[in-house]
């Protein structure tokens, strides 16, 4: 009782004085704002230092991994920089602080200093500096920590590594090397008041930089270099790529950005495929990139390459070519080509894919599709057809086009420029350019495996063509009158079509594969393919080797043709519209095919060998000076229109052989004045004389009538039918025969 009483008087006297104004208790105050603060700033620092423990090891792991900073930002406090956020091109971004300003000093130890260091097998390890002795942070079994774990095996991930972390506990500093499990002592921690510090030791002493590293460097004086990332970027411009044109030269433009190493910075160019390229430093950040072109042009790249100098690269590709989903053009009056749905792939026009867009910019018009266009189809661009462009001059196919339809192009007049430059693979179909009057100049690259009929026929003013090694195929007629002097086969071709240059007057000789010894032709397993006239006056006769003659070899040819006996085959529509006067058809032939001798207007005289069986349709249709023909004893047909037409033919005997005389066969020989048909003909077919107006006599062999099929087989009926005895009453009942007003018994 008597303790308890002193303890409240003494209490009671600590309340009066707390309650006497005069009594100052602020020492009192500082004191525990000083012991807090103090408690404060080591948990600050205590957080601290395990920041920064796990940031350097990040560091290491990132030196170790060949990674780069790519940025490092101050942290600022009461307008002082504190310490650094640093990010990387793989890792988490850090955290790290330095200590350069001293506050002041505390009576415990100083804070101990956990850093790495490289031993002699160059792995770093955590070291540990307290009261200024520096050692090895080691195991249980006295191994030194690794700051990363070792690589593991190819597959295999390898080993964390070892991060120690410190706390104050009990006003003792405790560090951990088993994440937390267990805690050494390592020394007081806080304690009373001491003598001001000067700079305060730090975890990282130092950070420097320049344009290429940055530079850690510890307490324990060890340096530590990890390379920057250099933001060395390049701007291009290819636009003028897209077009492009063989053994032609063209100026890339480009600026470097994003470095500050930019007078180091090394460009190079890479090309392929037969292009070459040189770069030409304008100044540290611009320059040229010129490009030459080869001879074939095929869908290539450019691979730039960019260098800071040091170990930083960037390459940038670009392409050669337009993108695969668009179409480029150019027209007269700058307008867009309305295009068909390619809903509808039967119906002419089309592309295999959908229209995003469809506008004329930039001096050029642009079709833009969802996916990679690979047809061109019928019709599409034809002004002849809905939806073509009545004055397009320039079209630019992407590398994706693997066919261009029959008439895509027809008719285009106006057309001057087809690219085809870009393709990879492509066949142009039956007279898909055909008519494109206004085209000069045109280069046929490697990437066009098969050009088919007529897909350039009537390109008039076509003077130039260069045919590619690549080419397999090319179809009768597809050059044919054009304005070509002269051709050189590639000898990828393994095909030509009958007539493919025929009609090309100024064609002098050909160059190249299945050249003709004297090159006045083209020649392939005997057969006489196409023929150049050009500097001939008058007559040609075709070599013995030559054992058939294509179809429109001699297509509109200018001068006399004679062939030889060798000659078995003659194609159709060989000689049309040729200008000779006479012509001598061999033995060894037994068939006029089709169109053999159309519109050869000055075609007086021809002889028929008596082997001769088959004369085909409109074989000699518009001849109009054919005065006479004899036909051979053994023909035995002969098709519709073959002799329409021709104007001047005043007489013409069917052989007994012949069984009808189809539609057409003699319509509009407006001079034929009789004609004699064999015994055995049952048919004759409409219009088959319509026009003869001077027909005045007919001598009819068959003792039967034959079968009029028309009312319109004649034009008029008052010439003279002459029948065989006894036949006169069959043919006076016979539906239209009776319509004749002399029908005369003959002895024939």
């Amino acid at each position: 009782m008597k303790k308890l009483s002193i303890l409240i008087i003494v209490i009671l006297s600590l309340i009066q004085q707390s309650c006497n104004k005069e009594y100052d208790d602020s020492f009192l105050q500082e004191r525990i704002t000083s012991l807090e603060n103090r408690i404060e700033t080591l948990e600050e620092l205590c957080k601290q230092i395990n920041t920064n423990i796990s940031s350097l090891q990040t560091i290491i792991t990132a030196l170790q991994d060949n990674e780069y900073i790519t940025g490092i930002t101050p942290i600022i406090k009461d307008n002082e920089t504190i310490g650094y956020t640093l990010t990387f091109s793989q890792s988490n971004p850090i955290t790290i602080y330095h200590g350069k300003n001293g506050t002041d000093g505390r009576n415990g130890t100083d804070a101990p200093i956990i850093g790495v260091k490289k031993d002699a097998n160059n792995i770093y390890y955590w070291t540990l500096t307290n009261n200024g002795i520096t050692t090895w942070i080691t195991d249980n079994d006295g191994k030194k920590l690794p700051v990363t774990g070792d690589k593991g095996e190819h597959g295999d991930k390898g080993e964390n590594g070892i991060t120690p972390k410190l706390i104050i506990k009990n006003g003792q500093w405790n560090i951990s090397y088993d994440n937390g499990a267990t805690w050494e002592e390592l020394g007081k921690a806080t304690g009373n008041d001491g003598k001001d510090g000067a700079n305060g030791d730090s975890f990282f002493k130092d950070i420097t930089e320049d344009w290429q590293y940055i530079y850690f460097t510890l307490s324990n004086g060890t340096e530590i270099r990890v390379r920057k990332y250099c933001t060395i970027s390049i701007d291009i411009d290819d636009s003028n790529l897209a077009q492009i044109q063989p053994n032609s030269t063209y100026i890339i433009h480009y600026t470097l950005g994003g470095t500050d190493a930019k007078e180091q910075a090394i460009i190079k160019a890479i090309t392929k495929d037969g292009y070459k390229s040189t770069v030409k430093e304008s100044s540290n950040t611009t320059g040229t990139i010129e490009l030459r072109t080869p001879e074939i042009i095929i869908p290539s790249e450019i691979l730039v390459i960019v260098s800071d100098g040091t170990e930083n690269t960037i390459v940038r590709s670009i392409p050669i070519g337009i993108p695969n989903n668009q179409i480029w053009y150019k027209s007269i009056d700058k307008t867009t080509s309305v295009i068909r749905d390619p809903s509808s792939h039967f119906a002419p026009g089309y592309l295999d894919a959908n229209i995003l867009s469809n506008a004329y910019e930039n001096g050029k018009g642009i079709i833009t599709c969802d996916n990679d266009i690979t047809i061109i189809g019928e019709s599409t661009f034809s002004p002849l057809y809905q939806g073509g462009i009545d004055d397009l001059t320039h079209i630019i196919f992407p590398s994706s086009i693997k066919r261009i339809e029959r008439y895509a192009f027809f008719g285009c007049n106006s057309l001057t420029d087809i690219n085809l430059y870009n393709t990879s693979s492509v066949s142009i179909g039956e007279s898909a350019f055909s008519g494109c009057s206004s085209l000069q100049k045109l280069v046929i690259p490697s990437s066009v495996s098969s050009i088919e009929k007529s897909a350039f026929e009537n390109c008039s003013k076509l003077i130039e063509l260069n045919l590619k090694e690549g080419i397999k195929n090319i179809g009768a007629l597809a050059f044919s009158n054009c304005n070509i002097h002269t051709i050189t086969i590639p000898n990828s071709i393994v095909t030509i079509g009958g007539g493919a240059f025929s009609g090309c007057h100024n064609l002098g000789k050909f160059e190249g594969k299945y050249a003709s010894a004297d090159k006045r032709y083209l020649i392939i397993n005997g057969s006489l393919k196409s023929f150049a006239s050009s500097g001939l006056t008058f007559k040609y006769e075709v070599p013995e080797e030559v054992k058939s003659i294509a179809s429109y070899a001699f297509l509109n040819c200018p001068i006399r043709i004679s062939l030889s006996n060798n000659v078995t085959d003659i194609g159709t529509g060989a000689f049309k519209g040729c200008e000779f006067s006479y012509f001598y058809i061999p033995n060894k032939v037994s068939t006029i095919e089709d169109f053999t001798f159309f519109e050869c207007k000055n075609l007086t005289t021809i002889v028929l060998n008596n082997n001769i069986t088959s004369i085909g349709m409109s074989a000699f249709l518009g001849c109009s000076s054919l005065s006479n023909i004899e036909l051979p004893s053994n023909l035995s047909n002969i098709e519709m229109g073959a002799f329409e037409k021709c104007e001047k033919l005043k007489s013409i005997s069917i052989p007994n052989n012949v069984k009808s005389i189809n539609e057409s066969t003699f319509q509009e020989c407006t001079a034929l004045e009789n004609i004699t048909l064999g015994k055995n003909i049952s048919f004759i077919r409409s219009q088959a004389f319509l026009g003869c107006e001077k027909l005045s006599q007919i001598y009819c062999k068959s003792q039967t009538p034959p079968s009029i099929t028309s009312n319109n087989c004649f034009s008029q009926y008052s010439c003279t039918v002459y029948v065989p005895i006894g036949c006169r009453d069959k043919y006076v009942n016979s539906p239209i025969w009776n319509k004749f007003a002399n029908i005369i018994e003959k002895d024939f």
